[in-house]
């Protein structure tokens, strides 16, 4: 196994990738840091390594990606995280054909979680249609949605999430399902507890 470092210095950016490979796999990260010292980007790719033949010539690097995550960060003036947003794609799964996956995490002034959004989706993906004896197989574009609400007391103690689950790819709003999760705490001197209370809905 390999591994190579580089670190360069773009404006007001530093660029560090960071290369690992062997005769068979590679893995690329690239991270980009600001000023302060924050990660603003980060990049990971994970591939195999291949080579294609020409005639007359000698064989030519080819890699194939097998994934590639892309992380990004936002912060206030005070340089507190304010927006997470991450990437991540899988390419030709046989099952799932191509997966894609975006994450959108928003925070408040102190940092905490107030907001997740996901998005995932299936390119060409299989999925069974219709019941026993009668099934068949057919490939279609899959889309799931998940949004996430997060709410606090004037302690900053996390109280109530709200989940909401459901599929997009049919134009409508199907297999809708709703999560409530309640928590609540008991402090005194000598200990706390906490408990944990989940709420399901299915539309």
């Amino acid at each position: 196994e390999e591994s190579s470092k580089l670190i360069e210095k773009i404006g007001d950016k530093t660029i560090e990738t960071i290369c690992t490979e062997d005769d068979h796999r590679g893995k690329k990260e690239v991270t980009t840091i600001d000023l302060t010292g924050k990660i603003i980007k980060k990049t990971k790719t994970n591939y195999l390594v291949k080579y294609k033949k020409w005639i007359g010539e000698k064989d030519v690097r080819s890699d194939e990606i097998t994934n590639k995550t892309v992380q990004e960060y936002t912060y206030n003036e005070a340089g507190v995280l304010e927006k997470e947003v991450r990437q991540y794609f899988s390419p030709d799964d046989f099952i799932f054909g191509d997966y894609y996956t975006t994450e959108i995490i928003l925070y408040n002034e102190q940092g905490q979680k107030v907001e997740r959004n996901e998005k995932r989706e299936y390119k060409n993906s299989w999925e069974i249609i219709g019941k026993r004896p009668n099934l068949k197989f057919e490939t279609k574009d899959k889309i799931f949605l998940e949004r996430t609400l997060y709410y606090y007391d004037s302690e900053g103690n996390l109280t109530r999430e709200e989940l909401k689950k459901w599929r997009a790819d049919e134009g409508i709003e199907t297999d809708v399902e709703h999560f409530t999760t309640h928590y609540f705490y008991v402090k005194d001197d000598e200990y706390e507890e906490h408990l944990k209370v989940i709420v399901k809905e299915i539309v």
